[in-house]
């Protein structure tokens, strides 16, 4: 797993990039650590619906909202703070 810290100078915000196994996350450090903890849970739990996410949600990045962008490439997935604070499971 890679870390990158980016300074996103519109926002003012530190953040990070981190590659979990051929995910790419995108974010503040709070925000990794617990999509990172969820993909360790998926992964452990439903090898094969962690297989799904790194196969349609290459990069998962941090927003106001959550949804998908299928049609980008890598296919993204936003999850904004109500999602991101949510129990790990």
């Amino acid at each position: 797993m890679a870390l990158l810290v980016v300074i996103a100078p519109a926002l003012r915000t530190r953040q990070q990039v981190m590659e979990f196994g051929r995910i790419t996350i995108e974010g503040k450090p709070t925000f990794i650590d617990r999509v990172s903890a969820a993909l360790t849970v998926l992964n452990k739990k439903d090898p094969e619906a962690y297989e799904l996410v790194e196969r349609y949600a290459r990069r998962i990045t941090e927003g106001q909202h959550s949804g998908m962008w299928a049609y980008e490439d890598p296919p993204r997935m936003e999850i904004g703070p109500r999602t991101a604070e949510s129990s790990t499971t």
